[in-house]
């Protein structure tokens, strides 16, 4: 008899607040904005709700207000005992086959006061209001419904079987609550955007603490790179330094030995030519014995020669310290320490001490019996 497409939004509403545990109640609701779009009853019968007709899931609660009111209206509890009869006419004979005697049972019986009219006044006022509330509520009411991120259409059975409270008699049950599941879809669409976050928090921090640590495996890296380089050079300068070492010393030396041998070599000449014209100067003078005393200038000549080689020798010495030379094929004589014997350039030995730098062609005496030296403090006078 009911209307399916809206128009009889008010009746259908007065059904379903009538509708016991056992039959049939299903709603549609789309939880973002708590909108029930929807109602199917028993028998198959649906109704489909117009777009001007806003039913929101606190309507539900009224509804469940009429249905508390009129159980609460049946009085529930166990009748009084009856007091037995005190008059014969008050009495019912019973006998075999002509009578039956009814059990006590608890029957419900009306309250005295209800609060059933109320219920239903307040049911009526809000299904009303249903058809304006397109105009009446406001933008920014409506938009603090829409806690999902997006639409979640769900379909809802109604009905809640409890049992009753304490085991008394409930005529009406009230609804599922749908005000409550749609906190709880609110809350497990947060949760869930929690953990989305968290996991992208995890993720990003995953991947920021593998970006660092590639960072520090190129920087661990290119250290190692740069101390690999530096060892490298730093060998490579010394192999360059040791090897220039080694030619500078070689130089040096040769250097030094060609400065003596230098010096020496102009001082012997200008000796012999200093001898030489001695020489002519006494061939001149005296004239006559030519055969001894040419012989006796020869010697004196020879032995001034070698007496200027000497003296040259021993200034060269001087000026620079010469490098004591290992033995020769007939060796060098043995001197006592700091002395030396070095040879000269024509091969003749001269005795330098290493400690006063003092040249002398006199030999050292060697040192009285007895006597102690420490040969560790001149090293170089053994290689003599």
């Amino acid at each position: 008899m009911l209307n399916t497409e809206g128009d009889n939004l008010l009746a259908f509403v007065l059904l379903v607040a009538f509708l016991r545990e056992h039959q049939d109640l299903e709603l549609e609701v789309d939880f973002q904005d708590g909108r029930i779009h929807a109602m199917r009853g028993p028998g198959g019968l649906e109704l489909t709700l117009k777009p001007e007709h806003v039913v929101l899931v606190e309507d539900i609660e009224v509804i469940n207000s009429l249905r508390v009111a009129i159980s609460n209206a049946f009085y529930s509890k166990a009748p009084p005992k009856v007091a037995a009869a005190t008059r014969p006419e008050d009495s019912i004979e019973v006998s075999e086959g002509k009578g039956n005697i009814r059990e006590p049972e608890v029957v419900p019986q009306l309250a005295a006061e209800s609060a059933v009219c109320d219920a239903l006044d307040n049911l009526f006022k809000t299904f009303r209001e249903c058809s304006t509330r397109m105009q009446t509520m406001d933008t920014r009411t409506w938009n603090s419904r829409l806690i999902l991120s997006k639409p979640n259409m769900q379909t809802v059975r109604m009905h809640r079987d409890s049992g009753g409270v304490n085991g008394t008699f409930t005529l009406f049950e009230p609804l599922v609550d749908l005000s409550e599941l749609k906190r709880q879809a609110e809350f497990a669409e947060r949760e869930a955007e929690r953990l989305k976050r968290l996991a992208e928090e995890e993720k990003q921090r995953k991947k920021e603490e593998d970006r660092r640590t590639k960072q520090e495996q190129k920087r661990l890296q290119k250290i190692q790179e740069q101390q690999a380089r530096k060892e490298e050079e730093r060998r490579l300068a010394a192999e360059r330094k040791g090897k220039g070492k080694g030619k500078a010393k070689g130089k040096s030396k040769d250097k030094d030995k060609d400065k003596s041998s230098s010096a020496a070599a102009p001082q012997q000449n200008e000796d012999l030519e200093g001898g030489g014209k001695g020489k002519k100067g006494k061939q001149k003078g005296s004239g006559k014995d030519s055969g001894k005393s040419g012989k006796k200038g020869k010697k004196s000549s020879g032995a001034s020669q070698q007496a200027d080689a000497g003296a040259a020798a021993a200034s060269s010495a001087a000026v620079q310290p010469p490098t004591p030379m290992m033995p020769g094929p007939f060796g060098m004589p043995i001197v006592p320490p700091p002395w030396v014997a070095v040879p000269d350039p024509s091969g003749r030995a001269y005795y330098w001490n290493q400690a006063t730098g003092e040249v002398t062609w006199t030999k050292p005496s060697m040192p009285q019996a007895g006597m102690f030296f420490n040969p560790m403090a001149y090293p170089g006078s053994f290689c003599q």
